[in-house]
């Protein structure tokens, strides 16, 4: 496994002592090793219910800023309380010693920024009617 943000084996096995959720990829690959705001998310196996889910885990350099901390805390209640096929379901947030977390549905394939940036690289635009697709998703959610 590779080490990420300073979690090691040792930690991996911690996080699952107390989530009970065991770390398999470090991080998604489709996120890049830094999602947006410093969080990474990772892919994640919850044995209890047999199904993978994805784990956003705030880095410890951001714990210390306390309105940065509340705003991750809050966009996890936040996901919580909403219900819909375009938003990803949040199941479970907290934290295991210094690290935050968020466990969320798991989202096989890209993230649509990836998709976009693949694009840039070959001077391609997304198509018009993919945008409005898209358009339309983001606006029911």
């Amino acid at each position: 496994m590779a080490h990420v943000l300073g979690m090691t084996d040792r930690y991996s096995e911690r996080f699952y002592e107390h989530t009970r959720t065991r770390l398999i990829n470090w991080p998604l690959p489709n996120c890049g090793s830094h999602c947006p705001r410093g969080r990474v998310v990772y892919h994640a196996r919850q044995p209890s219910l047999q199904r993978d889910v994805a784990i956003k885990i705030l880095p410890t350099q951001f714990t210390q800023d306390a309105e940065f901390l509340a705003r991750f805390e809050r966009e996890s209640r936040v996901l919580a309380r909403l219900r819909h096929p375009n938003i990803v379901q949040v199941f479970d947030a907290g934290s295991s010693g210094e690290h935050h977390y968020i466990v969320m549905e798991y989202l096989p394939g890209g993230t649509l920024a990836s998709e976009l940036a693949a694009l840039r690289k070959k001077n391609e635009a997304l198509p018009i009617q993919k945008a409005v697709e898209i358009a339309k998703q983001i606006a029911q959610a």
